[in-house]
């Protein structure tokens, strides 16, 4: 059919203009041909030079004219085995584009989930001190869930929680009523039970780990100032009320550390000062919070009866994390 053969025509023509393109491309940016794998100069070729002069045309060019050509070849010779002879032009319009439409949703969709890949992998902002804390509160119960489910409480590098802030127990000043603070208080609770079977079973030898639960805050010092700053200006400033909120966060925390020493025992295998509670004279303006392989960084200020973050950025990546608890441990070190 001199049709068929029109389009095998004109299909070639664009097949060999984008496989020119691309080998214009090639021939033409040197970083294409160092330093570089088959695949990673191919994705390259096809999408993006990382050159500051490549421009996008060529790029568009290949493309159209790749797709176009595959979709025209393919739509001939289906058109030509299906179509009756007086409908092979409709048949041929409607195959060749529908398949153009195909393919080039399908780009668009692949290049959406990397867009949205790169802003996952770069993490997301939270912008209310409530909602960190339900955030918080959401990431905690699922790694206790795994520790205790998944794997009936034998501890895996990754279940793991560093926190880094003033006052340890979030939103107590803030939302002193409120479920988001009362369950975050009770899954620090549950962390630091989860640390002390863990260390039990540590040092029996009945297991090669433990969960690892730290958290850095303030001295007796650093924690009244931060209830008096929090309070500072308020109508009915109430000192005994802050020397009452210091003597109940100090008496909670003395309490978790006391335990946390009972449960490392005599005869142990790990080195003194196991915490959780490790106790400083200086914060960090940033801190942050490691979940598993979650990092919550934020700044947290206190005033007018009022706590506000700032900057808070949540990224989920493994390397990210170790690398805040090694910060953990260098802070740790040189703050005491």
């Amino acid at each position: 059919m001199d049709g068929y053969i029109i389009c095998q025509y004109v299909s070639l023509f664009l097949i060999v203009v984008g496989m020119l393109t691309y080998f214009y491309l090639y021939s033409t940016y040197r970083v294409l041909r160092e330093d570089k794998t088959t695949s990673e100069a191919i994705i390259d070729i096809i999408s993006h030079v990382p050159e500051a002069g490549a421009r996008p045309g060529p790029h568009i060019l290949a493309g159209v004219s790749l797709v176009c050509g595959v979709s025209l070849s393919l739509a001939a010779m289906i058109s030509d085995i299906v179509a009756p002879a007086k409908e092979f032009v409709a048949y041929l319009v409607s195959l060749s584009s529908l398949m153009i439409a195909a393919a080039f949703s399908s780009i668009s969709m692949w290049t959406l989930w990397q867009a949205r890949r790169l802003e996952f992998q770069a993490g997301y902002k939270i912008h209310d001190f409530y909602q960190l804390i339900s955030k918080l509160n959401c990431e905690l119960e699922l790694l206790l869930s795994s520790l205790r489910g998944h794997y009936q409480m034998k501890s895996q590098p990754f279940h793991r929680v560093y926190l880094i802030t003033t006052q340890p127990f979030l939103g107590m000043l803030s939302y002193p009523n409120s479920d988001a603070t009362n369950k975050f208080k009770g899954l620090v609770h549950q962390c630091a039970d989860a640390h002390y079977k863990t260390v039990f079973e540590y040092n029996h030898k009945n297991c090669d780990s433990y969960f690892d639960f730290h958290i850095l805050c303030g001295d007796n010092t650093l924690l009244k100032n931060f209830h008096e700053k929090f309070y500072d200006n308020k109508s009915g400033y109430d000192e005994k009320k802050i020397i009452s909120l210091s003597q109940e966060v100090e008496k909670e925390i003395q309490d978790i550390n006391d335990r946390a020493e009972r449960a490392n025992g005599v005869d142990n295998r790990i080195k003194k000062d196991l915490g959780p509670f490790h106790r400083v004279k200086v914060i960090p303006s940033v801190q942050f919070m490691v979940i598993g392989n979650k990092l919550f960084e934020f700044t947290l200020e206190a005033g007018n009866s009022q706590s506000e973050i700032f900057n808070t950025q949540v990224v989920h990546d493994s390397r990210y994390c170790e690398s805040y608890i090694n910060n953990f441990r260098l802070f740790l070190r040189h703050l005491k």
